[in-house]
């Protein structure tokens, strides 16, 4: 639980907003970003008819009047980077557990990738809490999905989320790619997945570097080797 200090209001108008702290601003219709996020919680005061997501472990929503609020709350590790938060008009409904769709109609393929997120999911859980939300939304651009908002344009939501995930405390390109293509793989347990990000993020000692076609990953615990074998995979482990 944060302190009241870390909370910030942000009143969105159109396609404009002002928030008492942090910097935001559209940079699409419907994409808005805050440049470094500098409070844990985020009031965002929107149209009744609208929703707004972003990547938080959760959300609060209240209804006055022609105005809606959306309450956000952010993981600690996000403080300072730049996110995006989606603002759409799009029917948001629950779909399975914790997970929301926003729109109105769902066609098979779209369908097909929504039943195969749950690996996904639970890496997002253990990272968020068990209470974490994600968000399916088709019409996205896949650049601007992140952890718990996911983008069905290209076929491959699952990827992007992870990849644009990593991509905020990770500048090596090629060990972005290859431990996106773990996450999205589900060949590891969601256990060791998450070992590898929280020290990527700082919360255990970690080493992680490529070389070649392979991606070393050093640990206190165990240390992993992955390799991309044409269309197959090897993935060596040796405990401690």
């Amino acid at each position: 639980m944060h302190d009241l200090e870390d909370y910030d209001i942000c009143i969105v108008n159109n396609n404009t907003v002002k928030c008492n702290m942090n910097e935001a601003k559209y940079i699409t219709d419907s994409v808005l970003v805050l440049d470094k996020l500098s409070s844990y919680n985020i009031l965002f005061v929107i149209s009744a008819t609208d929703n707004i997501i972003c990547p938080g472990e959760n959300f609060q929503e209240l209804v006055w009047g022609k105005d809606k609020g959306f309450l956000w709350s952010f993981p600690d590790f996000l403080e300072g980077k730049k996110i995006y938060c989606v603002h759409t008009k799009a029917y948001m409904r629950k779909f399975d557990d914790n997970l929301y769709v926003l729109e109105n109609n769902i066609s098979s393929k779209e369908l097909g990738v929504l039943q195969n997120i749950s690996y996904y999911s639970s890496i997002v859980k253990s990272l968020l809490g068990h209470s974490a939300h994600m968000f399916f939304i088709p019409f996205l651009e896949p650049r601007y999905s992140m952890l718990t908002i996911l983008s069905g344009s290209t076929g491959k939501p699952l990827s992007y989320a992870a990849q644009n995930f990593l991509r905020l405390f990770i500048s090596d390109t090629d060990i972005v790619r290859k431990l996106a293509d773990l996450i999205t793989s589900g060949l590891l347990s969601h256990h060791i997945i998450v070992s590898i990000i929280k020290g990527i993020i700082g919360y255990i000692k970690i080493n992680v570097f490529t070389s070649g076609n392979e991606l070393f990953i050093e640990t206190e615990k165990f240390d992993l080797t992955y390799r991309k074998l044409g269309k197959g995979r090897e993935i060596v482990i040796h405990d401690h």
